[in-house]
């Protein structure tokens, strides 16, 4: 069965340290770049501050040319943020205020669903709604600012996958309708996009998966661009039915991915990479075609699971065009990275302190430093 595009909601399942991996009771992080050349320089990137369960109270911003000075969170007793504050800088270099603008975002929540209900901006005359079917996923969102309301509706089949979404604007036909119509036989997915504003298709994509819904196909019915991109700018009349661009992959036994082909309207291969795998399932070699050329290949070497080395070579070449090697430390954290280039070599050290958390990266060019990032962090005891 496909079960495919249940898109989620939006939310704050898990608490602002752990979106950032960091480990320990953090109380406040502050971080900066120190470099070294004519004149060393110091440049101030942030300071956070958080709360005992991880909730992200204060956030200032220590950079130069930033509007925002800094924001304050607030929560209630289910981590679910309620307020934010932000405080802009004067823009003024005469003025002796250092914040004075501020913007007030206010959050509601029902008891039912952990996701916010509506998002309102008196300051800027701005809000967002949020309407959940009893499953607690988003079923219509309503936006409202600047003179406008923006309605966005979402349809889900009896299993949960989206079907329809439509984007509509205030006294406008819908100007968006986007459909996904499921195979599950076939595993197959159809995407259509419409607009009933300007009555013409924008976009058709069929994807097409393997029975343990690894994308083996995609297929566009778009007109591509002189970039090679897709534009829906124009669309046309009636549904797109013919094929501009086909993307394939090949898996193997393992469902890994050994081959990725790109092909135009008349089967003509215009990309292709090939991947090859080691004994122990590792990424060993990858090769890049244009056009049915070779234009180069990359090996890698690995230890213990872990990337150690990286090469990449042009066809009939056995000198490398570079050479990327990696270290680590006891506890499998990156400690060195090194990149040998032509003539030169850059590398990075890192340093981690005794939550694992990273605290200090060197930057070096031919061996002379040229820049620190630290970040000094304060726990909770």
């Amino acid at each position: 069965m496909l079960v495919l595009f249940s898109f989620p909601v939006f939310g704050q399942n898990k608490t602002d340290l752990e979106k950032s991996k960091l480990s320990g009771k953090v109380k406040s992080m502050h971080s900066y770049r120190v470099s070294y050349g004519a004149n060393t320089d110091t440049i101030f990137f942030c300071e956070d501050y958080y709360d005992e369960n991880g909730m992200n109270l204060k956030f200032i911003d220590l950079s130069e040319y930033s509007r925002i000075d800094s924001v304050i969170n607030t929560y209630n007793t289910k981590n679910q943020i309620i307020s934010k504050i932000k405080y802009q800088r004067i823009p003024s270099l005469s003025s002796d205020q250092v914040e004075k603008n501020n913007d007030t975002t206010y959050y509601e929540y029902n008891d039912r669903c952990r996701e916010a209900i509506s998002i309102k901006s008196p300051n800027g005359n701005y809000q967002i709604s949020y309407l959940f079917d009893d499953k607690c996923r988003i079923i219509a969102e309503t936006e409202t600012g600047r003179g406008t309301t923006n309605i966005t509706n979402v349809i889900y089949d009896s299993i949960g996958r989206v079907v329809e979404r439509s984007f509509t604007y205030e006294g406008e036909k819908p100007d968006k309708v986007e459909t996904y119509k499921y195979d599950d036989e076939k595993n197959t997915l159809i995407y259509l996009e419409y607009s009933p504003r300007y009555n013409v298709y924008r976009e058709k994509t069929i994807t097409q998966f393997s029975g343990t819904n690894k994308i083996i196909q995609k297929t566009f019915f778009n007109m591509p661009t002189a970039g090679g991109s897709i534009t829906f700018s124009k669309g046309n009349k009636s549904e797109p039915d013919q094929i501009h661009l086909v993307k394939k992959y090949q898996f193997n036994n393992e469902d890994k991915l050994i081959a990725e082909t790109h092909l135009d309207c008349n089967n003509h291969e215009l990309l292709k990479i090939e991947v090859v795998y080691d004994d122990k399932k590792e990424l060993k070699e990858q090769r890049f075609y244009k056009n049915g050329q070779l234009e180069y290949r990359e090996e890698y070497t690995y230890v213990d699971g872990k990337r150690l080395e990286e090469k990449q070579f042009l066809p009939d070449q056995r000198k490398p065009q570079y050479i990327k090697t990696r270290k680590y430390t006891v506890k499998g954290q990156l400690s060195e990275f090194i990149l040998f280039e032509d003539k030169n070599t850059y590398s990075n050290e890192y340093v981690y302190d005794e939550f694992d958390n990273k605290i200090e990266k060197k930057e070096f060019k031919n061996g002379k430093l040229l820049n620190t990032e630290l970040t000094k962090i304060e726990y909770y005891k």
